[in-house]
């Protein structure tokens, strides 16, 4: 009896180690993560290399100045930040077309992370920012 008991606490023990060893899903950096978003924006306007680092350092910056003013229960904050990297974009595209093709963008990113963000009975509008969104109403 106390060998089939002991056996069982073995098992146990081995289960519950090898599922704390499994590799759990690594987070994406935001570096990795803005690196993502802005492949995705070339694939949609055409962006030269250097419009295309300069729009990566303008989402870096963007990234950088959510956690160093702690933006992220500040909805006001959080809007002046979008409009100010959203009017730098708007910069260095130099173009209305490709702002406005941006803009468009910016809104189907909205809509994929929605229902990934809340639960649909527990979605609410207005006061809920994404910093990855525009400055007009964007999550």
């Amino acid at each position: 009896m106390k060998t089939k008991i002991a056996l069982i606490v073995l098992l146990i023990i081995s289960a519950i180690s090898s599922m704390a060893q499994e590799e759990r899903p690594r987070e994406i950096s935001d570096d990795e993560r803005t690196k993502m978003f802005i492949d995705k924006l070339a694939k949609k306007i055409e962006l030269s290399n250097d419009q295309k680092d300069s729009v990566t350092k303008v989402y870096t910056e963007f990234i950088d100045n959510l956690m160093k003013y702690r933006a992220g229960n500040n909805p006001k904050v959080i809007t002046y930040l979008m409009k100010s990297r959203d009017d730098k974009v708007k910069n260095i595209l130099r173009d209305d077309k490709k702002y406005d093709q941006y803009l468009l963008f910016l809104e189907e990113i909205k809509k994929q992370r929605e229902p990934q963000q809340r639960p649909p009975e527990q979605k609410h509008h207005g006061g809920h920012h994404n910093p990855m969104g525009t400055g007009q109403g964007l999550q």
